[in-house]
């Protein structure tokens, strides 16, 4: 029974575990508690159920198939549950085949952009499968780097390294250490996120079986001493190492700040009591959990949804914005010229501002504070923001935004040169201003 509150402890406590949790929500974590179900109904002699959490499992992401093979030949050779093991190991490889090869280029109208991950192999699978061969110092230059090879020690000195003293379960983990190192987006090669989790429970495992053959190599007052010591020490040390409750997760893996303070909360908190409650809201990574229950809520700078966008964001009514929390990825040049693109040519009015956080209504009536909040973006962006690197390609992307090749119907034809070459076709105005302007 100690044991088993013992490793009870260990993965309540294993790094790993926080981490997944702290960070969103992904449906591949859920491979460790089926997975471990499996293990544990097949132990107990309850071979469907067992196989109801496999199918579970496949369900989860396209390339759990491969962990699953793995644990189909375990089973057919360490279980002795052949028949079990080799439809677990066919069924897997099938599914993860079918799903990356077949179905995902069906319905995306192209390869999985997964792929991409490994393109410093080759193209094709088949080119990143014969570079794996013909350069294996290649390969191991990119296994060596040192992010790469500590996640072995972050995975293994939680448990004390009980799991080498029972390697055979290890070997389900491979297929999962290897693709996720394999790739080259560090955040795979990382306890921080959701990638290893397919590895826990065979980790586990091991460690379980490493624990009770260290037991028959000791008296029981030893091995408990010594057992008990092992895994203390490790997650001790681990946790100095990665506590999930405290660490900053930054370069080289994607930001990540789930358990810091919300920034400006009083401000924020004022922001929020003036947004109806079904109102659409466009906000920041910082605030969206706070407002997470309403029925349309979008990301205002979304770097992966950038060009599918006009002018890089979603056309909420509302827009809840903090002009200096840059977390998270924002290209500081990009926000704040969405953001005037926002006040300038989509009508958006600042009804509140307070220490840098601003809710800007689409349609509003003109707005004292709204002159304010552009003058603030605008000197943010000449003081720094408009220096912030970014790739040739998304500048240029950037410069097509605001370039038409017809003046619309309601434009005024007014034609006038700038310098470098810059030309003015035409304006236009809002109705009741031109009216304004026309009397």
């Amino acid at each position: 029974d100690w044991l088993a509150l013992l490793f009870a402890l260990a993965y309540l406590l294993f790094p790993l575990v926080g981490f997944v949790n702290r960070f969103d929500f992904h449906p591949l974590v859920f491979t460790i508690p089926f997975f471990l179900l499996a293990y544990d109904l097949l132990e107990t002699d309850h071979p469907i159920w067992a196989s109801l959490f496999i199918l579970l499992s496949l369900g989860l992401r396209e390339e759990v198939g491969f962990t699953v093979f793995a644990f189909g030949l375990y089973v057919a050779i360490f279980m002795k549950r052949r028949t079990v093991g080799f439809i677990w190991a066919a069924a897997g490889l099938a599914w993860s085949l079918v799903a990356i090869f077949l179905i995902i280029p069906h319905f995306r109208g192209g390869a999985s952009d997964t792929l991409g991950r490994y393109a410093w192999l080759g193209g094709t699978p088949l080119q990143m499968l014969q570079a794996m061969i013909s350069q294996p110092q290649r390969v191991l230059d990119h296994l060596l780097v040192d992010y790469r090879w500590q996640l072995l020690l972050k995975l293994l000195l939680p448990l004390g390294f009980l799991s080498l003293l029972s390697p055979a379960p290890l070997l389900v983990g491979l297929p999962a250490l290897a693709y996720n190192m394999l790739s080259a987006t560090p955040s795979q090669s990382s306890i921080y996120f959701q990638y290893l989790a397919p590895v826990v429970p065979f980790v586990f495992i091991a460690a379980i079986k490493g624990a009770r053959r260290l037991q028959d190599w000791f008296s029981p007052p030893s091995a408990r001493w010594l057992l008990s010591s092992l895994v203390a020490l490790g997650l001790f040390l681990a946790w100095i190492w990665d506590n999930p409750f405290t660490k900053i997760i930054d370069e080289p893996y994607f930001p990540v700040y789930g358990l810091q303070p919300l920034v400006d909360s009083n401000a924020f908190a004022a922001a929020q009591a003036l947004l109806p409650p079904d109102a659409p809201v466009a906000t920041m990574m910082a605030y969206a959990p706070h407002l997470a229950l309403r029925p349309e809520l979008s990301l205002f700078y979304d770097r992966l949804r950038l060009e599918e966008r006009p002018f890089g964001f979603p056309q909420t009514e509302y827009l809840l914005l903090n002009l200096t929390d840059l977390r998270w990825g924002v290209n500081a040049r990009f926000y704040y010229s969405a953001i005037e693109t926002a006040i300038g040519r989509y009508g958006y009015e600042a009804i509140y501002a307070d220490q840098d956080v601003v809710l800007l209504q689409q349609a509003a009536d003109p707005q004292p504070l709204t002159g304010a909040v552009l003058g603030r973006v605008i000197d943010l962006l000449e003081s720094g923001g408009k220096y912030a690197p970014a790739a040739q390609e998304t500048i240029t992307w950037m410069g097509r935004q605001w370039i038409v090749d017809d003046l619309p119907d309601s434009a005024v034809t007014h034609s006038a040169q700038f310098a470098g070459g810059i030309y003015l076709l035409g304006h236009e105005a809002p109705h009741e201003q031109q009216e304004d302007q026309d009397r």
